[in-house]
């Protein structure tokens, strides 16, 4: 499944979760390379945005032909 997890102005951020049994399908690349092509359709700015841990996002952001441009931090409560 790809979404929108925000839309500010003309930027649009991709969201995207596959169920894990599918994983490793091409799927993802597919739904959004989709939601790429319908955010340019609409002249929407795609954005993509992920932690560098989640290295299988931050490859398919590379591989969909998106750029790292800020790296930002990262906060969550500890234990």
């Amino acid at each position: 499944m790809a979404f929108s997890s925000y839309f500010l102005g003309n930027q649009f951020e991709l969201g995207i979760e596959t169920v894990e049994k599918f994983r490793g399908k091409g799927f993802a690349e597919l739904v959004c390379s989709a939601l790429i092509e319908y955010c340019i359709s609409k002249n929407y700015e795609p954005i993509w945005a992920c932690r560098l841990e989640n290295t299988s996002s931050y490859k398919l952001a590379l591989k969909l032909g998106f750029e790292p441009s800020d790296e930002l931090s990262y906060y969550r409560l500890s234990n």
